[in-house]
């Protein structure tokens, strides 16, 4: 508790030590309030019943991974605006479009390493998103998924872990050509580039094993920090989502593209 509570006063008073030197106090706003949905969303998408609701892993969506990995965007975006440059400058938007890529790629990298551990937690990301959209495909309907059928799929299916391993590739390409005018200007971006696209490929070209057994790990908050109080409300017992959310399979209507 008392590291979570001195994480959380460092971050604040970072970001008001930011807002002295001339940081808009609406932009580190607009990034918070992005990482704390994202992070309730995070934790709404908690398995109830041993397994996720569609509408909980529906919103695991890219967006959402960007959203919950804003903080990221903070100290480059205020070199930006000290700088007296503004969103719409075109500098402004490569450098947050391949913040964004290289966000989702390592996400996508660490969801894999993760997968086993997730599942057994309960816990729901954007590659879980990826494999459930994979299974609705090939269903023709949304419907509750658990963790054996998700990670059975994701065994068994080479054809989807190489669409993921060419999304990911795909990412770091999109990142790296983004930063391409600015090459001089940003050598150490480039390299955490290279060293995620190095990773992915070793991380992707290993055949995928894990054992499913019933281990649950803690809840981290935003700051990386173990929440106890977090823990609790977010038990696979405890229903974060409202009533209507909790449907039939039969009722979720026809399958659109998640």
């Amino acid at each position: 508790m008392v590291a979570g509570k001195l994480a959380r006063g460092l971050w604040q008073r970072s970001w008001l030590l930011l807002i002295r030197l001339g940081v808009s106090h609406d932009l580190l706003r607009t990034l918070e309030a992005r990482m704390v949905s994202a992070y309730r969303r995070e934790l709404a998408a908690r398995a109830i019943g041993a397994q996720w609701q569609s509408q909980q892993l529906q919103a695991l969506t890219a967006q959402w991974v960007c959203d919950r990995a804003a903080g990221w965007h903070v100290a480059q975006l205020a070199h930006l605006a000290l700088a007296g440059l503004s969103p719409s400058d075109r500098a402004w938007r490569a450098l947050t479009g391949a913040l964004n890529r290289l966000i989702l790629a390592r996400q996508l990298r660490d969801d894999t390493l993760d997968l086993a551990a997730d599942l057994n937690a309960g816990r729901a990301g954007w590659l879980t998103h990826l494999i459930a959209a994979t299974i609705w495909q090939a269903d023709g309907y949304f419907c509750p998924l658990d963790c054996q059928r998700i990670a059975g799929r994701w065994l068994l299916d080479v054809e989807l872990r190489q669409k993921i391993a060419r999304l990911h590739a795909t990412l770091c390409v999109g990142a790296a050509d983004a930063l391409a005018p600015y090459a001089r200007a940003l050598p150490r971006l480039f390299d955490l580039i290279a060293a995620e696209s190095d990773a992915g490929h070793a991380v992707f070209a290993a055949v995928p094993s894990f054992n499913l057994s019933a281990t649950f790990a803690p809840v981290r908050d935003a700051l990386g920090t173990v929440d106890t109080a977090v823990e609790r409300d977010a038990s696979p017992g405890q229903c974060l989502l409202v009533a209507n959310q909790y449907q039939p399979a039969e009722r979720h209507g026809p399958l659109r593209q998640p």
